[in-house]
């Protein structure tokens, strides 16, 4: 990658700006367009030749300004291919805010030139990696390297905010058909990290509890009528984990539910609540409440003692 001293000017729709260089495009703030109109261009774009045409490498947003105030471009010219022009334009944009959404741009376009034998491994690890702001030694970039395994139309779930980086791991262990039926669901909700692991994980681990595939697992149970109801968001993540959850742990839900038969009349009209909260490892319970003041702390003891009398003469 070789920079040339010449400055030039170019009719600024003469400029592509449409280039594989460009990863990050975003329009002109009005504040720029208002400082190119009364100060002029203060620094030139980036250019290189690319089959006959003049192709933007950075000053996507300067360039737009121009063009809508009417104004020819002051160029500088690089010598290099799209790879060289890539690695320019995260070098020119290394102080601005990079959200994940970014950085999955940015290394798929990478990932496909080791693809095409234009780039190396080493150099993505080495000369990219670091100007994203990620850390080769850290977890994150192994969840990076499993969702690079991913079809390119998983990105939209990340750049749309749908899933988390996070859930790669488990995501990419599914098979490709899988990951595929999967895709209704997963754009239903946009998944908090937490919700996305537990429903992807409890997916996965009864695959292979049950033997089977995920689409003949799903296509046994109640996910797909779920579809079809006028759902919110917030109710449609709630039942796709609930039933991820019946099949991941069939055994537990009936134990459950069994539970709570016998504790409802325990805690009914009480501030108390009960819980069994490590799954049935032991028979111990969680009973807890909330209380605002001495008088709610004295009714809480009185309704504890009567609890306590109601469970010593059950038998429990």
């Amino acid at each position: 990658m070789l920079l040339q001293s010449k400055i030039f000017i170019l009719p600024s729709a003469d400029i592509d700006e449409s280039g594989p260089c460009v990863l990050w495009p975003r329009p002109p703030e009005p504040a720029l367009i208002r400082s190119i109109r009364e100060t002029g261009q203060l620094e030139p774009l980036l250019v290189r030749q690319a089959q006959g045409r003049t192709e933007l490498v950075s000053g996507y947003s300067r360039l737009l300004a121009l063009r809508e105030l009417g104004r020819a471009a002051v160029c500088q010219e690089m010598e290099g291919n799209a790879v060289d022009g890539a690695i320019f334009y995260l070098r020119a944009n290394c102080g601005r805010a990079c959200d994940d959404s970014m950085r999955l741009r940015a290394l798929r376009f990478f990932d496909n030139q080791i693809c095409s034998r234009n780039f190396s491994r080493e150099q993505l690890e080495t000369e990219i990696v670091p100007l994203l702001g990620i850390d080769v030694r850290a977890k994150s970039w192994n969840w990076w390297q499993d969702w690079l395994r991913l079809s390119p139309q998983f990105d939209e779930l990340l750049h749309k905010g749908h899933l988390p980086l996070a859930v790669a791991p488990v995501l990419a262990a599914f098979g490709p058909e899988e990951r595929i039926f999967l895709l209704p669901w997963l754009r239903a909700v946009y998944w908090s990290r937490s919700n996305a692991c537990h429903l992807l994980t409890w997916l996965y681990e009864a695959t292979r509890l049950h033997g089977k595939n995920l689409i003949e697992l799903l296509g046994e149970s109640d996910f797909f009528p779920l579809l079809e109801k006028n759902l919110s968001p917030k109710d449609m993540a709630a039942a796709l984990l609930l039933e991820a959850k019946k099949l991941r742990y069939p055994n537990l839900l009936v134990m459950q539910s069994g539970l709570q038969k016998k504790l409802a009349p325990l805690v009914k009209g009480s501030m108390w609540q009960v819980e069994h909260e490590d799954h049935f490892e032991t028979s111990s319970l969680s009973v807890h409440c909330k209380i605002k003041n001495g008088q709610e702390a004295r009714r809480a003891c009185q309704e504890l003692e009567r609890i306590a009398k109601f469970w010593e003469n059950s038998g429990e």
